[in-house]
């Protein structure tokens, strides 16, 4: 869009903004706004990002196959209030037992037979998503650590603790992704990058409960497994430090290891090695190499 440049007092020069964008992020007269200068752009951006409510319509009489996705999904697109229906009462019994145990910040308000209306109780701030991302890192860590203690300890017990954090860290990350959709990360430019690099923290949590539920299924006896596996674990720390704590040449070391370790696994198929197990350590490391390559990207 264009804009058409006025003069106020005979030497100060005023552009309107749009009045869609004005509207979306609830922008007041008198409040203050980031002004950066990049080249030849001038970015302009509101600290607050709190945009006005988004309502979101569906009846999901067709959807019950799918409809713990189909809820994600809709969570995920930060829709403040979603109002559902169906010709299936016990479908939006489902859908309030989803939205109570699994989504945060949002809550049911009012349920009919066929109906049920869902509202944001909560909003979080630029400073708060941070907060809740550190939090995940730190939670998908402990995971790992209950995965492999509950190996070497052959505890059944710890590893079903593993398999129920990880519903927390999918509840957390599932709301760091409403929150990047309904409004734009502190750095704009990183959205995406933030964005991905949520779905590639809930893979990987995903892929250390699908190593307990395999390690609780079998009768194993690993031992170069759990040596690989333990490295694996180490690179994931030390790629947390690395994300708070940036350095590039600590990047590079860390994305030569990471590769390194995935061909020292490559090698091993099709040997005397549990071949899930294998097949889990190298999906991790994978992931863990585009987080680097997200987090290199922020970085220029």
């Amino acid at each position: 869009m264009k804009r058409n440049i006025m003069i106020m007092g005979g030497k100060t020069y005023v552009i309107s903004l749009p009045a869609p964008w004005i509207k979306k992020y609830g922008i007041k007269k008198g409040e203050e706004l980031d002004v950066e200068e990049q080249g030849g752009s001038i970015i302009i951006t509101t600290p607050k990002g709190i945009a006005t409510p988004k309502r979101f319509e569906m009846d999901i009489t067709d959807f019950e196959p799918i409809l713990p996705k189909t809820l994600a999904n809709i969570y995920k697109n930060g829709y403040s209030e979603i109002f559902i229906k169906s010709s299936n009462p016990l479908l939006i019994k489902k859908v309030e037992d989803y939205f109570n145990k699994y989504f945060i910040g949002l809550e049911v308000v009012k349920q009919e037979k066929n109906s049920c209306l869902i509202k944001q109780i909560a909003l979080t701030t630029t400073e708060e998503f941070d907060n809740i991302l550190r939090r995940t890192f730190l939670s998908i860590i402990s995971l790992q650590e209950k995965v492999l203690e509950g190996i070497k300890a052959k505890n059944k017990a710890i590893l079903r603790e593993a398999i129920e954090q990880d519903k927390l860290v999918n509840n957390m990350l599932a709301l760091c992704k409403s929150l990047l959709n309904r409004r734009n990360y502190k750095d704009y430019k990183d959205t995406t990058y933030v964005y991905c690099l949520c779905e590639a923290l809930q893979n990987i949590a995903d892929e250390h409960k699908l190593i307990a539920e395999y390690i609780l299924s079998h009768k194993l006896k690993i031992k170069q497994e759990i040596r690989d596996y333990e490295t694996t674990i180490e690179i994931f720390k030390q790629f947390y430090e690395m994300y708070y704590k940036y350095e590039q040449q600590i990047l590079i070391e860390l994305s030569k290891k990471t590769k390194d370790s995935k061909n020292t696994l490559y090698n091993l198929f099709n040997k005397k090695y549990d071949q899930r197990v294998l097949h889990a350590n190298i999906r991790i490391l994978d992931l863990i190499y585009d987080m680097l390559s997200f987090k290199l990207s922020m970085s220029l």
